[in-house]
């Protein structure tokens, strides 16, 4: 199996050992009289074919880099949520995108991934702490949270914050931000996904 980030040489040495499959196989059918048997056989040999063509294909492929922002006034005040996005405001390029209506990014094939949120939190007097994390696999990822609350007895504070983090992730993990409580109000929020 090839593993993401393989080198030129990886490819060349692919590709050399389908030509040798395929004069050996070439060789060998011109001297046989059972199809069935060939019959399969070709089947065999155009399955790893298209295995090699898949992991080169995704071995020249390029990186993918998608960035979602809850931007003006919408912002949210999910409590047990993850953030959702406006789909007019979202960037993406290569493999894999953001979902905008569950704020979760899915990964296309293995490797390490950069996560990147930011957002400033509105909070009142007396209200509850705004607290944020980004999350894989619906688990919180350790080192992620961003707490906010303001503790006068009147007036307002706004600030902002964020995490970045490299994350391992396998194709199919899912990647958001969640809200454990933005009763408070958060916004002009963004969230990026970058492939290593």
């Amino acid at each position: 199996e090839i593993k993401e980030g393989a080198n030129a040489d990886e490819i060349k040495r692919l590709s050399d050992e389908l030509k040798a499959q395929t004069v050996r196989i070439s060789a060998e059918l011109a001297n046989r009289t059972d199809f069935d048997e060939i019959k399969r056989e070709l089947k065999d040999e155009a399955d790893r074919v298209a295995e090699i063509e898949t992991v080169v294909a995704e071995l020249k492929g390029k990186k993918g880099h998608h960035c979602s922002v809850n931007t003006g006034g919408r912002g949210t005040y999910t409590v047990q949520g993850p953030i959702t996005f406006n789909p007019t405001k979202s960037l993406s390029s290569g493999p894999g995108d953001i979902s905008s209506s569950t704020g979760q990014y899915t990964a296309a094939r293995d490797g390490i991934y950069t996560l990147t949120y930011s957002l400033f939190a509105y909070n009142d007097a007396r209200e509850k702490y705004v607290q944020v994390w980004m999350r894989k696999n619906e688990q919180q990822i350790s080192g992620t949270k961003h707490w906010s609350h303001y503790t006068g007895p009147s007036g307002f504070v706004l600030d902002q914050g964020g995490r970045t983090m490299l994350v391992q992730l396998v194709k199919g993990d899912t990647v958001d931000v969640y809200c454990q409580d933005c009763s408070a109000w958060v916004g002009q929020i963004s969230f990026c996904v970058s492939e290593e």
